[in-house]
């Protein structure tokens, strides 16, 4: 509770001169109707409501090919808004590691959707973010519940990192762990997105894209066989050509499954977030080391 009260005050102090308005909610009460985190992973969760004024722009620029009043996930923060956004997270992951060592990484953005989705926000609308801190001992930072909320990410060094819920933070499959899962569900996402998955022809030995002749993928200049090999392993070397055929037959078939289950819920990559300024953050979240973080089997044992 002390913790409670001194976040509170501090970010008062922090958010005096811009103006915003916000509420700290400690774990388990309803934030609009909608219980924060109910298990007890989230320790307190500060509602910051920004004003929109017009030195973030409004706070919010149309996501390419939205219009504004459309729905709350056509709106995509500015770099100045994020900017503002980060500054407050990285005073008080300072806080936190001052008061006890290991919290910074506690501090993470994120909205929880069920909240956001059920009223319109049209511009002049008081938009509201979720930070998150959680507390953790041995638990790893990130859980689940957090992930439900489709949080935003920030381990206390780079960028704020989007995620998605329930996408790419998931229980990697045991045939999975030679690329460690990550770039597996990565390319998984490349082929769902940009190939076309529908059969139309045989599909050459060289491209597992059954109707296109050319061998290259669309998106990455690597063969889709390439690809195949690399999600799921280069199959037996002793192989007839029909166990060859009968294995890369199931393997498309799989992958038309995946592609039309991440194409239902929209795709994998959370594209309503990621405009030019957090792309390239969000490329090097998946490459870079925090991957080990998200993948590490130990987590979800």
């Amino acid at each position: 509770m002390a913790t409670f009260v001194f976040l509170r005050d501090r970010i008062a102090g922090l958010l005096a001169p811009t103006g915003c308005g916000f509420d700290v909610y400690p774990h388990g009460s309803f934030v609009k109707g909608t219980q924060v985190d109910p298990y007890g992973d989230v320790d307190i969760v500060v509602e910051l409501c920004h004003p929109v004024v017009p030195e973030w722009r409004g706070g919010f620029a149309p996501a390419p090919g939205t219009r504004f009043g459309k729905r709350v996930k056509g709106r995509a923060p500015t770099p100045e808004f994020l900017w503002f956004k980060e500054t407050v997270a990285r005073a008080l992951s300072y806080d936190f590691e001052t008061m006890s060592p290991g919290l910074a990484s506690m501090v993470a953005w994120g909205k929880v959707q069920r909240v956001l989705k059920v009223a319109p926000v049209f511009p002049g609308h008081v938009n509201a973010d979720l930070l998150v801190c959680q507390r953790f001992l041995e638990a790893p930072p990130i859980s689940m519940n957090t992930a439900d909320q489709g949080v935003i990410f920030w381990d206390g060094h780079g960028e704020l990192q989007v995620s998605h819920p329930r996408k790419y933070i998931a229980k990697v499959k045991e045939k999975d762990m030679r690329t460690d899962g990550m770039f597996t569900h990565f390319v998984r996402h490349l082929k769902a997105n940009h190939v076309g998955m529908k059969h139309q022809g045989a599909g050459s030995r060289r491209s597992s894209v059954p109707g296109q002749k050319v061998p290259m993928d669309s998106s990455l200049g690597v063969s889709s066989a390439t690809l195949e090999m690399l999600a799921y392993g280069v199959p037996n070397d002793h192989y007839s050509a029909r166990s060859l055929n009968a294995t890369r037959k199931k393997v498309r078939t799989y992958l038309r499954a995946v592609a039309e289950t991440e194409r239902s819920r929209e795709s994998f990559v959370p594209w309503d977030l990621v405009n030019d300024t957090t792309y390239p953050q969000w490329i090097e979240f998946m490459h870079g080391g925090f991957r080990m973080l998200l993948s590490n089997e130990k987590m979800w044992a």
